[in-house]
């Protein structure tokens, strides 16, 4: 097995891997680079690389998986760090093929040492449990939704249904208006107290990032000890203007800008309705600030994504902060299944353990580019 940068000429055996893959029932692909989303032209230049590494086996592509790089802010210095993302393995349909993903992941180490896994679906999923295997940290990144038309979503968000005993107190409530008046008075109260404590905020829609974000940044990256660079030439590469589903918010206080947000709406994508039915459903996708601002952005950033119509609101973060600023919010707090997990060479540079972690600001967008935005619950 040769694991190996992507080539053009690799696109047939893919086709074949991705044929077997939907006959053995996984839903799971590998994606090739091309012009648009993952181009190699496109994403190698700027301040992201973003690189496909397939399992070569004779004429077949028994694998591939992404690696992307770029810079963080790591304990006050700059780090080059890189994310596995999408790993994908034969080895999900046959098993003769079960040291697939191990063989990828070791070879992504040689080439970035200093490396991260989020999402997955959780700890309990095969990818998750190959990387605990190899010896790397994993932590969980707490999920945060706040409800703000209870009745609609009690009723329809498969989440808060899956069992029987939910689905009778869902609907019990939905039904008899209880929840509905007392959801909606316990989440206003909750996220109205936050408003008035943080003081008021202007929100602004912006098309990209400039050099208020550049302020921004340079405020606030200090006071954390694992950060993805956020400036703003990072922040236009993240996001650029080809992403419509994405909302880039600049929120100030008086003269002065104190964060942004990147929020989303899910009301077309297949697993949004199969998770929220006809809730309609949104995601603080990433932000940032100073973390003593950071109850003033979220109370801004839900005021924004409620007022264009949506029921529930979710968002996954890990640091300590900007998950009290979520709960003073109004939102709840719940395990979720978006694991992280790194590398035994970042996990000694940083000491990362449980509260060590907490210091770190993971959100959504870290490692999942917008177009490949998934909600774990």
């Amino acid at each position: 097995m040769n694991i190996r940068r992507y080539h053009p000429s690799d696109n047939t055996a893919i086709s074949r891997l991705n044929l077997r893959l939907e006959q053995g029932g996984a839903a799971d692909r590998v994606y090739p680079e091309n012009g648009d989303a993952f181009g190699r032209a496109q994403q190698e230049q700027g301040p992201v690389s973003t690189r496909l590494w397939v399992a070569a086996d004779g004429s077949e592509v028994r694998g591939g998986v992404w690696l992307k790089e770029h810079a963080f802010w790591a304990a006050d210095k700059s780090l080059q760090a890189g994310w596995v993302k999408y790993p994908v393995a034969e080895s999900i349909v046959d098993r003769q093929y079960g040291g697939v993903p191990g063989a990828m992941i070791f070879k992504l180490v040689r080439q970035q040492p200093n490396l991260m896994a989020i999402g997955m679906g959780g700890h309990h999923q095969p990818i998750a449990r190959i990387f605990s295997a190899l010896g790397w940290k994993g932590h969980t990144l707490p999920l945060y939704f706040y409800i703000s038309n209870p009745s609609k979503v009690l009723r329809e968000c498969s989440f808060l249904r899956n069992s029987p005993a939910k689905r009778m107190l869902a609907d019990l409530l939905a039904y008899s208006g209880a929840g509905w008046a007392g959801g909606k008075i316990f989440m206003a109260s909750r996220r109205t107290l936050g408003c008035m404590l943080s003081g008021p905020c202007q929100t602004e829609t912006v098309q990209q990032f400039d050099t208020w974000a550049d302020s921004i940044w340079e405020r606030g990256k200090h006071h954390y000890k694992l950060v993805a660079v956020r400036d703003s030439e990072m922040l236009n590469a993240f996001y650029p203007n080809s992403l419509p589903s994405i909302t880039k918010l600049r929120i100030s206080q008086g003269k002065q800008n104190i964060g942004w947000a990147c929020v989303a709406r899910f009301l077309e994508q297949k697993e949004a309705g199969a998770k929220f039915g006809k809730s309609k459903a949104a995601v603080i996708f990433d932000m940032f600030g100073h973390p003593e601002n950071a109850r003033k952005i979220v109370a801004a950033a839900t005021d924004q994504v409620i007022k264009s119509g949506a029921d529930i609101v979710f968002a996954n973060v890990s640091h300590e902060s900007w998950g009290k600023a979520f709960r003073n919010s109004g939102y709840f707090r719940t395990s979720g299944n978006y694991a992280f997990y790194s590398s035994p060479a970042l996990t000694r540079y940083l000491n990362l353990d449980p509260e060590t972690f907490k210091k770190c600001l993971f959100t959504v967008a870290d490692s999942h580019a917008p177009e490949m935005l998934r909600i774990h619950l």
